[in-house]
């Protein structure tokens, strides 16, 4: 299966736009390892933080306004409590998921945890296509994707900026390799 001009016509149309295409043959020749900045992961914990500790505090306002103390929770102080738990859950996810980091060496792309544990490893033969999420819209700030298509599958990756960097930092030497050849001719 390849993708042809339809499937890259609702891939824009949902927000995903194609990014430099040479991509597609630089991420295999690529070595290193790209993860978040340290100024990423601070912003991100204190965001985590606050939301949290306004969950709770919202939270124990619906449990503390109707109960007393004695006897069993209030319907609406139990649901208040689970969404909390859920709230919370889910801020603890998008903290794991924004600390990931990507290994590259030798044509193989590895997935590390925000601990360091190999998640997945996969090789970058094949690949045919680089897809990147939308800038912002309305103002929402978002998560920087890009989304990686094989022949069978796909995988979906955070654009790091050390990554987004790393790639067209490597364009930038193929623009002046391409001049220097073009003043030698």
């Amino acid at each position: 299966m390849s993708y042809n001009k339809f499937d890259r016509g609702i891939a824009r149309f949902i927000g995903f736009r194609e990014v430099d295409p040479k991509w597609v043959t630089r991420l295999p020749h690529m070595n290193g390892t790209y993860g978040p900045a340290t100024g990423v992961i601070v912003t991100w914990t204190i965001f985590c933080c606050i939301w949290a500790g306004l969950a709770v505090a919202i939270g124990w306002h619906f449990v503390s306004e109707d109960w007393d103390g004695n006897g069993p929770l209030p319907d609406q102080a139990i649901i208040a409590l689970v969404g909390v738990v859920l709230f919370v859950l889910m801020l603890w996810h998008m903290h794991r998921r924004i600390r990931t980091r990507y290994e590259i060496r030798d044509g193989t792309l590895t997935c590390l945890s925000a601990g360091g544990r190999n998640v997945w490893t996969e090789s970058l033969d094949g690949l045919q296509l680089v897809t990147g999420e939308e800038a912002p819209t309305r103002g929402i700030p978002s998560i920087p994707y890009i989304t990686l298509y094989w022949a069978d599958h796909k995988r979906k990756l955070i654009l790091h900026d050390s990554l987004k960097k790393a790639l067209e930092m490597q364009s930038e030497g193929e623009r002046e390799l391409a001049k220097e050849r073009v003043q030698a001719d």
